[in-house]
């Protein structure tokens, strides 16, 4: 299953349908199309309320259709079952089995200097780049599969660039700028600078942040 998901990562759409027909979708594609969710000018259209299901499902239901077109011996997508991962959770400190470890997803905190995550099945797994003509007006994402996308057509989101020393910093597909520019996933639990929920008078839910990954507290 992992080598369907490096080729869902690296053909475009178009080049995947071409090869594995038309369930065939990019990875970034569909990260993108979860944060068009949240960034409706109406209010966030794919959580907060009972609509989190069946978009989630639905969303899931796509994933799980292009990565079958690309390997259909897998089956199905693999479920984790996060509560056995979880603090006292059966799996947590078993060296096999635990599913941040090396053997899986890599360390629960990223070890790199920036805490990029470099173990494990999806080492160093990058971050894509932002641009208006791969992720905008000018993407062929607006009118993707015959439907035109009003978040991306309007440009609902367009994130902002790392803080870097150089005159030309990159701009990551992440909803947040940040101090440092990681070009390849990292988890870094209480991140000040990582993506926080707003409340309504625009101060932050959780001032410390929220934009890294935390301990998993969850129950069967």
């Amino acid at each position: 299953q992992g080598q369907g998901q490096f080729l869902q990562k690296n053909l475009t759409t178009e080049e995947g349908q071409r090869i594995y027909e038309k369930h065939f979708h990019n990875h970034d594609d569909m990260v993108f199309l979860h944060i068009c969710s949240t960034k409706d000018p109406r209010c966030d259209q794919g959580h907060f309320g009972p609509q989190f299901m069946t978009f989630h499902r639905s969303l899931l239901l796509k994933y799980e259709l292009a990565l079958l077109s690309v390997e259909p011996e897998t089956g199905a997508m693999p479920y984790w079952n996060m509560a056995y991962d979880a603090v006292d959770g059966k799996y947590r400190n078993d060296t096999e089995k635990y599913f941040f470890s090396d053997n899986y997803i890599g360390s629960f905190y990223g070890t790199g200097p920036n805490h990029e995550v470099e173990n494990g099945l999806f080492a160093n797994w990058p971050v894509a780049q932002y641009s208006s003509l791969r992720f905008g007006s000018g993407s062929a994402l607006a009118t993707q599969d015959g439907k035109e996308n009003q978040c991306i057509i309007d440009e609902w989101f367009v994130p902002k660039a790392c803080e870097c020393n150089s005159s030309s910093c990159p701009t990551y597909l992440r909803d947040a700028s940040h101090q440092w520019c990681s070009s390849v996933v990292a988890r870094y639990p209480q991140d000040p600078n990582g993506q926080m929920m707003m409340q309504s008078d625009g101060t932050a839910m959780n001032p410390d942040g929220q934009g890294g990954t935390w301990e998993i507290v969850f129950s069967e």
